[in-house]
C-alpha cells in the first residue's frame, strides 16, 4: 500500500515548530515517509476506536518507523514517530513487511 495523501498531525505547536518526542525526532520529518512507497501493514494488536497501519520506510538509509491513521480520505494523522527496532528493521531488510 503506497500513501499518497495530503500530512497533518495532531501533536502541539510551539512557536511554529512542532514539539518533538522524547526521542528527538520531530514529528514533521515523518513526512519524508510518505514521499516515497511506504510498506504498510494494518496494526491489529488491539482493538482501536479508528484503524491504525504501521508504515516502515527509510530515511538517510536509516529504517523508520511510522504508526498513523487516516480520520479522513485525504488526511493523514501520525499517532508515533521512531527508529524500526531490530526486529522491524530485520524484516524491513528482507522485505517481509
Amino acid at each position: 500500500m503506497c500513501i499518497t495523501t495530503p500530512f497533518t498531525t495532531g501533536s502541539p505547536v510551539w512557536a511554529g515548530k512542532l514539539l518533538p518526542p522524547a526521542r528527538g525526532l520531530p514529528l514533521l520529518a515523518a513526512q519524508l515517509m510518505f514521499a516515497v512507497q511506504l510498506r504498510v501493514r494494518e496494526d491489529t494488536r488491539k482493538v482501536y476506536a479508528e484503524r491504525r497501519f504501521v508504515g516502515y520506510n527509510t530515511i538517510e538509509g536509516r529504517p523508520m518507523a511510522v504508526v498513523f491513521c487516516q480520520p479522513a480520505p485525504l488526511q493523514v494523522h501520525i499517532i508515533s514517530f521512531r527508529k524500526a527496532n531490530t526486529r522491524e528493521q530485520t524484516k524491513f531488510d528482507a522485505g517481509a513487511v
